[in-house]
């Protein structure tokens, strides 16, 4: 360990609750400023522990939490290139906390040389990967023993997700991540159900860990690096996700050989062309040809598909490029032959990490023995739609194409040719596995009902010279009349929206200036009242160990202890409830998550009853993220739902406290928060939120204005983005001649 913990100009502005801006000034201003112990001029290192004391020598600090001084330590301790395999180590001591609290117990009484050599052998679990690093050193213990402090206040699985957010915080620009929002989409699209997922190059755990919110019962992941993979099968065990991670390059040493899953989702490097392609040429995986030395997204997509059981499906994250490069358009052919790639979505550009470009999912399934070729192949363009649209649009789109006979998902009631990736050469492109022709595909799939799916492309347009799978190139063809009509009615919802914005400010009018001063209160105070009950969902990815959070009720035997619940895994299907998540609340749309109820239980000595899931929302109740980068506060109009992970449920009193004023006021604080620079932890302590003191017929007025101002917000946020689409749709009409001056 090094002698003292750094923190650059960022953190010490996350402590002091202040902007990076105020960092500087102060810099410049205080001759007495701690000066910086490491980094760059532009990026400076200063000591912790002396910007602590200058911090409370001004008046800017009480204390250091816990928190950020253990993820401090946790930084200092090690070089930069090795802050994954400390992680991943904490991670590793964090999960043993979890599964042997009373073995901690004794160890933590012995000396630190002691305790280091103790904790070698109980660091060393089955189903974590091993690391090559050396275990903890006495030097490292004390931080260790921090850890343990910390993991008792928040639990070991809320420890390990502040500082994985840390490190992703502080690695952004070199460790690439997909988001929650493209794994739910990938996951959902893969349909596993409760089966078996499996993800060759896993990362950090993020697919895994969507496929076990939407219900995976075995996951299986092998990832390259071996930090990285330490770190994913601590996410995945410490949410309570039993799975299988391994290390080693999927392509060069598969350590799943013989797994056949129900749903493989990937996304694997763009334009790495050092995939194996010499060592590899004859491997039985590449049933639909060997893949060139310049595809090296293709050999992904042939081990996914070896990787699947028959029937089974495979989401594919994959560069635009390889849609409709020519070095790749035989196996692309080979693909659609034999049915095996079912549709293509573009995406928005940047989705993918580290790439600048739309990116494309492809959607495969490995056919079963006897099916016949599927009609037609999905085509969906969303790469121009705002992201809240995209998973509607999609997942919308490709359940009604897997509806329909042409485009069943099950492939049974195609056209009855049979399909097989045999390697034919390229002069056999444009013809059918089983020799018929041309003739004879276009005839099949001229019978099709698929035909009238939107989005749906015959797959003998596909099978041309190029075999472009790019979707813009087959979807964006519209009629004169069609793009008239979209037009009219596209001008006809702007002016719509011009004119509901109109009201909405004119009810504004009534609001008048007043030098009053209102009285105040805090979010604590009121809890310790009873006439505020806090629930807390753990920020995570999308069901992934939530928990609940919520005091007894008061009169009640036990009033005022704190209940912390587990929550179960979700699972989609048949009697799956609504789940609000973070990105609903922030969209300020219905619940789009799903999420299996848990059996109600009795909770010991109340008369009360508790779920040991999440909680489940009811009208009025007030749900405001946990640390998200977009505040948003909303207030619940339609109960039933169950509050996802990442979010703090506020539920008011009728009686004593107004639903719209409370999360006005919240609202209000995280605008507050946000200007001065502060994300994570820092907002998401609602505790210290100031409410007004005031009689409950006061606070429904101040509530009344604060629903008009959000009626203006949303006015104007729909004008906005009808706006954009209407001058989407003018200029493409324009240009293609279907719309004239």
């Amino acid at each position: 360990m090094r002698d003292s913990a750094t923190v650059a100009a960022a953190d010490i502005a996350r402590l002091a609750g202040v902007g990076r801006a105020a960092v500087s000034n102060w810099r410049r201003r205080f001759d007495d400023f701690p000066a910086p112990v490491g980094g760059t001029s532009s990026s400076p290192l200063f000591s912790l522990t002396e910007v602590e004391g200058w911090l409370r020598r001004q008046g800017k600090l009480a204390e250091v939490p816990l928190d950020e001084r253990v993820w401090q330590e946790l930084r200092a301790g090690v070089e930069d290139l090795r802050l994954a395999e400390a992680v991943g180590q904490v991670g590793a001591f964090l999960l043993f906390l979890d599964r042997s609290p009373k073995t901690w117990a004794k160890l933590a009484k012995q000396d630190d040389e002691t305790l280091s050599a103790s904790l070698a052998a109980e660091l060393a679990m089955d189903d974590l990967p091993e690391p090559t690093g050396a275990p903890p050193t006495a030097a490292a213990v004390p931080l260790l023993r921090s850890v343990a402090e910390l993991a008792a206040e928040r639990g070991a699985a809320a420890t390990f997700d502040f500082l994985y957010e840390r490190y992703l915080d502080a690695h952004s620009r070199r460790v690439a991540t997909l988001t929650p929002d493209v794994a739910d989409l990938m996951t959902s699209l893969s349909a596993a159900g409760q089966g078996t997922v499996l993800d060759p190059l896993c990362g950090l755990g993020t697919l895994l860990l969507s496929a076990a919110s939407s219900g995976a019962t075995a996951l299986s992941g092998q990832e390259r690096d071996e930090h990285a993979a330490r770190i994913a099968a601590v996410r995945l065990l410490l949410h309570g996700h039993p799975a299988t991670v391994r290390v080693g390059d999927a392509l060069r040493d598969d350590r799943f050989a013989s797994l056949q899953a129900d749903a493989v989702v990937c996304g694997p490097p763009f334009a790495e062309r050092a995939w194996g392609y010499e060592e590899l040429a004859g491997d039985v995986r590449w049933q639909y040809g060997l893949p060139p030395r310049g595809e090296p997204e293709l050999p992904w997509v042939q081990h996914a598909l070896f990787h699947l059981r028959p029937g089974g499906h495979a989401v594919i994250l994959m560069p635009s490029a390889a849609a409709d490069r020519r070095s790749g358009r035989r196996i692309r052919a080979q693909l659609l032959r034999a049915g095996a790639l079912r549709a293509v979505v573009a995406l928005p550009a940047g989705t993918a990490p580290n790439a600048l470009g739309s990116p494309h999912l492809w959607i495969l399934r490995r056919p079963e023995p006897g099916d016949p070729i599927p009609s037609h192949v999905l085509m969906i363009d969303a790469a121009d739609l705002p992201w809240p649209r995209v998973r509607e649009t999609v997942l919308d789109g490709w359940r009604s194409f897997t509806a329909v006979p042409g485009g069943a998902a099950d492939g049974r009631r195609g056209t009855g040719l049979r399909g097989a990736a045999d390697g034919r050469g390229e002069a056999d492109l444009r013809g059918t596995a089983d020799g018929r022709g041309e003739a004879g595909l276009r005839a099949a799939a001229e019978t099709q009902v698929g035909a009238d799916t939107p989005g749906a492309v015959p797959l003998i347009e596909l099978l041309d010279e190029d075999v472009d799978l790019t979707p813009a190139r087959h979807v964006t063809g519209r009629s004169a009349a069609g793009a008239g009509q979209e037009f009219t009615a596209s001008l006809d919802a702007l002016s719509a929206s011009a004119a509901a914005l109109q009201r909405a400010v004119e009810e504004l009018r009534t609001l008048t200036a007043s030098a009053d001063e209102l009285p105040r209160t805090t979010v604590a105070e009121q809890v310790r009242a009873g006439t505020i009950v806090v629930f807390q969902a753990l920020r995570g990815e999308p069901g992934a160990g939530a928990t609940s959070v919520h005091q007894t009720p008061r009169g009640e035997p036990g009033a005022g202890a704190v209940i912390v619940q587990q929550a179960s895994p979700g699972e989609p299907g048949a009697g799956a409830t609504p789940m609000l998540t973070v990105d609903d609340v922030i969209a300020g749309r219905p619940p789009t998550g799903r999420a299996a109820p848990a059996p109600v239980t009795s909770v010991p000595g109340s008369s009360a009853t508790s779920a040991p899931g999440p909680a489940v929302l009811e009208p009025g109740d007030v749900v405001v993220p946990a640390g998200s980068r977009a505040f948003a506060a909303r207030v619940v109009t339609e109960g039933g739902a169950l509050l996802g992970p990442g979010l703090h449920l506020l539920r008011p009193d009728p009686e004593r406290i107004d639903p719209d004023c409370l999360a006005g006021f919240l609202r209000i604080a995280g605008s507050q928060t946000s200007r001065r620079g502060q994300t994570g932890s820092s907002r998401s302590d609602i505790r210290r939120v100031e409410l007004p003191r005031l009689p409950l017929e006061g606070q429904r007025r101040l509530g009344d204005a604060f629903r008009r101002l959000a009626a203006v917000e949303a006015a104007a946020s729909g004008l906005a983005e009808q706006g954009s689409a209407l001058v989407r749709l003018g200029l493409q009409g324009l240009g293609d001649g279907t719309l004239r001056g």
